[in-house]
């Protein structure tokens, strides 16, 4: 079974598309009714380029010192998108869902602002220098177990794993 746009309710927009945690909110009873055990793949759309926009009323941010507007209603998106999937484990959690349900979250790119100078500063290089577009390029990948999460949206026993994959 395939849900697109027109198999959810209006609600707030971020990007390309539902807000994360409006979509997250419309997903779970879905989820909740799928004959067990179920593989559900989602993509999430207020995180993609570009960054012209962020609604201010999903803002929690201050982010006035900020002069590349993109960057901050970036900064804002991952704000936003960090409490949508804590919103989400806790909503999981609820249902009962996480007892038995391996969660997987992943980027597909980098969010496209290469070298620029604000970035750098706030990443804490005062110059591009070797390794920095490494260190920059880095996309998210990470995995709940069901015994990993608690009941507050929290991770407990939360293992690191530092590595270049591909």
């Amino acid at each position: 079974q395939s849900l697109f746009k027109k198999d959810f309710a209006p609600g707030p927009t971020e990007g390309w598309g539902l807000a994360d945690g409006a979509l997250f909110d419309q997903l779970v009873p879905v989820l909740e009714k799928l004959p067990h055990p179920f593989f559900a793949f989602v993509i999430t759309l207020s995180l993609h380029y570009p960054f012209d926009f962020f609604p201010p009323a999903l803002a929690e941010l201050d982010l006035r010192t900020i002069k590349n507007r993109n960057l901050a209603n970036y900064i804002h998106g991952m704000h936003y998108f960090d409490r949508s999937i804590r919103a989400l484990v806790r909503r999981l959690d609820e249902t009962g869902l996480l007892r038995d349900t391996v969660v997987a979250f992943y980027g597909d790119h980098d969010p496209r602002f290469g070298f620029d100078p604000e970035l750098l500063q706030l990443a804490g290089f005062d110059h591009v220098g070797t390794g920095v577009f490494q260190l920059l390029d880095r996309i998210p990948f990470f995995v709940i177990l069901p015994k990993t999460a608690s009941a507050d949206g929290g991770l407990d026993g939360v293992h690191v794993v530092d590595a270049v994959g591909g």
